[in-house]
């Protein structure tokens, strides 16, 4: 077998394709053999053979453990029969694994460490109880360290990393710590051993203590011991290795490049495991504030390093390792980013404070770590060079969607969390530190300067918005000597790139002359035709584009109209400049021109722009969409652009936006849908993306459009017929939800012209029923979840056309919602029941009670029992504010009715406590389904109701008032004294996580203006808002009820099924509780 295996090996390296793939055909069929493993195991050890058959042994020996050792792998295939490796075959695969470790080539060492950790994942320690003290011989070092040592223990380090980085549990912690760690140490301690191949000594250390740390409160004594005995002794250890000489071996040319990437490799991994050891409080908190002041002095030493092998204009960085664990070793940019992130981790809460302020304001150190972050946020070269070729890379970088972590990020974070921590000292150094870089002779310092601080611009906005003291930065001086002078003259296309994206952080900051300044600076910047090369003016046009962008959100309409023209002429042509992120910088831009503010008052910026110009946006805009239809997210920012475009309020706005839109969409749609007379069904899967968001553009352009323009420009002709070709034949999820929304929207705004079309010798009704009828059967729920919108707008808009067909189309829906599973589809299926209930609940239940419907057991159930089945798991749960409401009143009509059946027909009620002190999870949900008590429909409509009440209100979105309770806000506490570091997303002294700022500030906004933006994102329409159901003050409407329902005869029927809570809650309202 092995020379059929190393035939094999050879053939799959071999120019010849067909070579190569009968190669690998064949390879696979011999890792059927079980003896297959041992014969790679051979190959790899055979020394004669070429070391890169040897090599590709090794790599097809860990596939084949993979797919057959054991059943645990993720991979596994095991034999013919499914059998996993047996036993007496396993042995002497790892045997020989564990002789790999020591072989003299790197990369059969590191090959072998991977498939050792994979077969130690499922055998030790039961079957493989050797492994740990055969890795502790490798490790074991006596006298001099030869070749074969450092092979050894290298090839012992690299399965450790492998096998501890996997799952450690708390038997590889304790095992590990015991046994293990004092070998580590040993090595790491001995200089005789590469700098690299001691950082990887450092790196399990790390990976140790963090696991230590995440277990820490299932293993707490384990983790307190282990930690209380190991870390001091390992802190001393890396407090010699922490890099204070570092950067003078950096620059030494005397010093192999090896050595030197090697050193800092070991030297970040210290750092990075400093960093993991601050969260052990009770050990490191007396060496804290001195390595924080060690990092600080690093980094300062780093910076001729950082400028020699980065900024330099002939800079080169330092790389070129022949070393084959190259991927391994640090750069630069990494050491400077564990150094930063220890310093971001060290200085949260108090520990810090004394080094970085006193009673007068900032010390030295805190302003040289504020000027060494601004330094290292300078340009690379690298950076200069990608994105002086990308201008759309320049723009997406300096975007927080679109960053990603580097050197210039960590710098971002740590001067964000100096500023949560010390605000004003913070703010006074970041003053200092941009003055300074403006004044510097290269472009390269005002630029790092002036994106460190716009990166904190929200921040820096709050604080001096907050406090009336003192401003310790003059924004309008920044302005003046970093940002003006470099958007007003001829500067480096990333400086002035950076003045208008700064400028545009601070838009709402700025004095209103100063703003009308750089908006006219900027639409001059798009006007102009050439400002160096192609990609240099295309940073400085995308650059005031998002400037722009910000500017018309944050300020005035009265400061930007007479701009609007200018920029709306030069918008138009980038959009076929621009690619992925900055198309939909652009196209959200032209969104901000021209649409109407929060009040919807066509008085706004764009008030004075022609309605053509506005119909030519659409046409840019969709066909924008043409060229990317799979897109998702630019489909999302064209459709919130038509949508706004269509319900302009300026005179002839909309009906010119309507009228550019449509042939574009009926013709995408038609052409979609059917080549040839074929129906959507056969639609090839290339245009599929193409027809659904067809058809959800024209959703959009329809849901915005007002019912007059609707109904002037033709839309019931123009896009009926093609909508329903397209459903006819799909089963799409998005085409059916897409297109039975354009339809409902069609209907609820142009009911008169819906009813008189007709396609194939059919009206349009019957189309309708055709495809409810067809929405109804489909196995598929996903494709049905706008039948209840769709139906509810044919009962209110076209009654008189479905009344005939109702009652059987009303069956049909019961015997759907019989079998449905997921709550928003039966969500849908109940509504159209309950519009109904609303004025006819008599008529309806007479309808429901007299139907009879097939059950799974086999039996029957009245369609009545179905709906109120559904209605009352699903009841609270309802989307949509009509939607509950709705449900609400229809509840309240069913229990007016008094029928018998509210008594005989039982539904779900309460749940019953699971007494097994069991966690519940999926499989144990499955085999043992949450039970509920059973109660009559009455006694459930009357519990829903009571829970209506809690979140009813007063009228519609935007006019209740707020009713909470403020609520004092306890700052976090830092107690020096704890064993273990609080979580790491507490950060400051009494200072918010980010998500709690934001709920705060959630929180204390306008509660009504919360609720009036939480309402547009409901489907309701226009009409749907004038409906009284609608507007109604629900909190009174339900109070009357109660009232009345308490002086009826069927009080106590339904008052006995209550809980206690239930009843006190139902006191109260009687009692006229709010």
């Amino acid at each position: 077998m092995e020379q059929q295996l190393a035939d094999c090996l050879s053939g799959t390296i071999s120019p010849d394709g067909a070579v190569r793939a009968q190669a690998e055909r064949s390879l696979l069929s011999l890792h059927a053999n079980p003896a297959c493993g041992l014969a790679l195991c051979h190959l790899v050890l055979a020394q004669e053979a070429p070391t890169d058959l040897r090599q590709g042994a090794a790599l097809s020996l860990r596939k084949w453990i993979r797919e057959r050792w054991s059943p645990l792998s993720e991979s596994f295939i095991g034999f013919e029969d499914g059998r996993p490796v047996q036993s007496q075959d396993k042995a002497p695969v790892r045997q020989a694994l564990l002789q790999t470790l020591s072989q003299p080539e790197r990369r059969l060492r590191t090959a072998a460490a991977a498939s050792l950790s994979i077969v130690s994942s499922s055998d030790w320690p039961d079957e493989f109880p050797e492994l740990l003290p055969t890795i502790q011989s490798l490790l074991h070092v006596e006298g001099t360290v030869d070749e074969t040592t450092k092979n050894r223990v290298h090839g012992a380090l690299v399965f450790l990393t492998e096998f501890w980085s996997a799952e450690m549990d708390e038997r590889q912690i304790l095992g590990g710590t015991k046994d293990m760690l004092p070998l580590i140490e040993a090595v790491l301690a001995n200089a005789e051993f590469s700098p690299s191949l001691r950082a990887r000594c450092v790196s399990i250390f790390r990976q140790l203590l963090s696991s230590l740390y995440m277990v820490r409160d299932v293993y707490p004594d384990a983790a307190k011991s282990i930690a209380s005995d190991v870390l001091p002794r390992w802190l001393a250890a890396l407090d010699g290795l922490t890099g204070h000489d570092l950067a003078a071996q950096l620059c030494s040319e005397t010093i192999p490049v090896d050595d030197r990437l090697g050193q800092m490799t070991l030297v970040n991994e210290v750092w990075r495991t400093l960093k993991i050891a601050g969260h052990f409080r009770a050990q490191f908190k007396g060496r804290q504030v001195e390595l924080v002041q060690r990092a600080i002095e690093i980094l300062g030493q780093l910076e001729q390093p950082f400028s020699v092998y980065y900024l330099a204009p002939d800079a080169e960085p330092l790389d070129g390792s022949s070393s084959p664990d190259e991927s391994s070793l640090a750069t630069l940019p990494n050491l400077l980013c564990s150094l930063v992130d220890f310093c971001a981790e060290s200085i949260r809460g108090d520990r810090a404070r004394s080094l970085l302020i006193t009673e007068q304001g900032p010390t030295e150190t805190l302003r040289a770590i504020i000027g060494r972050l601004v330094g290292f946020a300078r340009v690379t070269n690298e950076e200069e060079e990608e994105w002086s070729s990308d201008a759309n890379a320049f723009v997406m970088a300096s975007d927080e969607d679109g960053v990603e972590y580097g050197l210039r990020v960590a710098c971002a974070d740590l001067v964000q969390d100096l500023l949560d921590a010390y605000p004003r000292p913070t703010l006074e150094c970041l003053g200092s530190s941009v003055n300074q870089a403006a004044s510097a002779q290269g472009w390269k310092d005002t630029e790092a300067a002036l994106a460190v601080l716009g990166g904190v611009g929200e921040e820096v906005r709050d604080i001096l918005s907050s406090s009336n003291s003192p401003s310790p930065l003059d924004l309008e001086s920044v302005f003046n000597a970093a940002v003006l002078p470099n958007v007003q003259r001829r500067s480096h296309p990333l400086l002035t790139g950076r003045a208008y994206i700064f400028a545009s952080q601070y838009a709402s900051a700025l004095p209103a002359e100063m703003a009308q300044q750089f908006v006219d600076a900027a639409v001059q910047a798009l006007e102009a035709e050439d400002m160096g090369s192609a990609e240099e003016t295309l940073i400085i046009k995308l650059s005031a584009v998002r400037c722009i962008k910000n500017f018309y959100r944050q300020l005035p309409s009265s400061l930007l109209s007479p701009f609007t023209n200018r920029i709306i002429a030069q918008l138009g042509p980038l959009l076929s400049q621009t690619t992925e992120d900055t198309l939909i910088l652009v196209l959200e831009t032209i969104h901000c021109v021209v649409g109407e503010d929060d009040s919807g008052d066509s008085s706004t910026a764009a008030s004075h722009v022609s309605p053509s110009t506005f119909a030519d946006i659409t046409r840019a805009g969709l066909h924008t969409w043409t060229t990317r239809p799979s897109d998702y997210i630019l489909v999302s920012v064209v459709s919130d652009l038509i949508e706004s475009l269509a319900k302009h309020k300026a005179p002839g706005v909309a009906k010119e936006v309507v009228q550019a839109a449509l042939p574009m969409l009926s013709g995408a749609i038609s052409s979609a849908a059917a080549q040839d007379g074929a129906v959507a069904a056969s639609v090839e899967e290339q245009q599929l993306p193409l027809l659904e968001s067809a058809i959800g553009l024209a959703e959009a352009l329809l849901k915005g459009a007002p019912a007059e323009v609707v109904t002037e420009t033709g839309c019931v002709a123009q896009l009926c017929g093609p909508i329903l070709t397209a459903l006819q034949g799909s089963e799409d999820r998005d085409v059916l939800q897409n297109g039975i929304g354009a339809l409902t929207q069609l209907v609820r705004k142009a009911p008169s012209h819906v009813e008189a079309w007709q396609g194939s010798g059919q009206s349009a009704v019957d189309h309708f029923l055709s495809l409810l009828s067809r929405l109804l059967i489909l196995d598929s729920e996903s494709g049905g979840l706008k039948v209840g919108d769709f139906t509810i707008a044919l009962l209110r808009k076209m009654p008189s056309s479905i009344l005939s067909v109702l009652p059987a189309l009303l069956e049909a829906m019961i015997r759907r919602l019989a079998t449905a599973k997921t709550a928003t589809f039966a969500q849908s299926l109940i509504l159209p029941f309950a519009f109904l209930m609303r004025d006819q609940c008599g008529t309806v239940l007479d309808l429901l009670e007299g139907m009879r419907v097939p059950t799974e057991e086999g039996g029957e159930v009245s369609g009545l029992q179905v709906l109120a089945s559904k209605w009352a798991e699903n009841g609270e749960t309802i989307q949509g504010y009509w939607a509950q409401r709705l449900s609400t009143v229809a509840l309240t009509r069913l229990l007016e009715s008094g029928r018998p059946s509210l008594q005989t027909t039982m539904v779900q009620g309460e749940p019953i406590p699971d007494d097994s002190n069991l966690i519940r999870t999926r499989s144990r949900a499955k085999a043992r389904p949450q039970r509920f008590t059973s109660v009559p429909l009455g006694v459930k409509a009357l519990k829903m109701l009571l829970a209506d009440w809690e979140h009813a209100t007063r009228g519609p979105p935007g006019t209740f008032p707020r009713e909470r309770d403020e609520e004092a806000e306890a700052a976090d506490t830092d107690d020096e004294d704890d064993e273990w570091d609080d979580e790491p997303s507490s950060s400051g002294n009494a200072k918010k996580t980010q998500e709690d700022l934001f709920l705060s500030d959630l929180l204390d906004s306008n509660l009504d203006d919360l609720a009036a933006g939480l309402d547009e994102d409901d489907d309701d329409g226009d009409d749907l808002r004038d409906d009284e159901v609608y507007n109604m003050d629900m909190k009174a409407y339900l109070q009357d009820y109660f009232g009345r329902l308490a002086q009826s005869p069927q009080a106590g029927i339904w008052g006995q099924g209550l809980g206690r809570e239930e009843q006190e809650r139902l006191g109260a309202i009687l009692a006229g509780g709010r």
